[in-house]
């Protein structure tokens, strides 16, 4: 039987001054806390291994705690005071090979989440690039609707989503853009990419009836499908391998369902 995968969320808090860290018994809320102002980040591990016949484990969450509270912690508190202005993708390298040394299991993915909203991370199959993840929000009205088809054969198959009068969503935008490993002053920076999927998906979107604004859904229905491929179709072209390119876009129509593009690679085989 192949054995899992093991992902562990580590929760912690930096500043520039380490003495103003605290520990603490309460460690699902993070530790080591600050005694003071502070920023709150998380690192998620996946590893994987065979299964320890002795413990069972892939690898001891434990040793996973302490490779990011003992060797990941102090680095941040050191570039916070050093180095404010360095791009997070820059460090994940260190992370990642500061975490990698100190686990016994293979380091699969390491995910460095700076809020809700901005994610950096790196996995063992491409070490050469960091995966930056930002998201936004956009609202929107549509209606789902085949001429080809008569009102009550279109409520059998859309629901209440082909109402006449439409509906809309609060749509989240995650874009996630593959930035190359290094110091590389001329790597894209998050306002960069902000800027960029603001210009070419949220001012489009933005408040639109997408049926009678946009000019791809006059002739295709508006599917959370086909809002995800068009946005990577509008996006693909601002985005280049040498500074930053665009590796796949996920759209949410609500929290219970989401559509991404390109597909996982499994699914990409199937014949369209």
């Amino acid at each position: 039987m192949a054995s899992p995968s093991l992902n562990r969320v580590v929760r912690f808090h930096v500043s520039p001054k380490p003495l103003n860290t605290l520990e603490t018994c309460n460690t699902y809320a993070g530790q080591p806390m600050c005694n003071g102002l502070s920023a709150y980040y998380e690192i998620e591990v996946s590893c994987h291994a065979p299964r320890n016949s002795l413990t069972g484990f892939v690898e001891s969450i434990y040793v996973i705690d302490k490779a990011v509270r003992t060797h990941v912690v102090p680095m941040l508190s050191d570039a916070f005071l050093a180095a404010p202005s360095i791009q997070p993708h820059d460090l994940l390298p260190s992370i990642f090979q500061r975490v990698d040394d100190k686990i016994t299991s293979i380091l699969t993915r390491l995910s460095w989440r700076l809020s809700p909203y901005y994610e950096v991370s790196m996995n063992r199959t491409d070490t050469h690039h960091v995966c930056v993840k930002r998201r936004y929000t956009f609202s929107a009205a549509h209606r789902l609707h085949n001429a080809e088809l008569d009102d009550q054969e279109n409520k059998e198959l859309y629901g209440k989503c082909a109402w006449p009068s439409g509906h809309g969503h609060n749509y989240t935008l995650e874009t996630s853009i593959a930035i190359p490993v290094g110091q590389n002053s001329e790597a894209m920076t998050v306002v960069e990419m902000d800027t960029l999927v603001h210009t070419h998906v949220i001012d489009l979107f933005d408040h639109r009836n997408l049926d009678l604004d946009i000019d791809a859904f006059k002739s295709m229905n508006s599917t959370l499908e086909n809002i995800t491929v068009e946005c990577h179709r509008l996006l693909a072209p601002a985005f280049n391998e040498e500074r930053g390119r665009l590796a796949k876009v996920r759209v949410w129509e609500t929290d219970r369902t989401s559509c991404e593009y390109p597909p996982p690679a499994s699914s990409s085989m199937l014949t369209p």
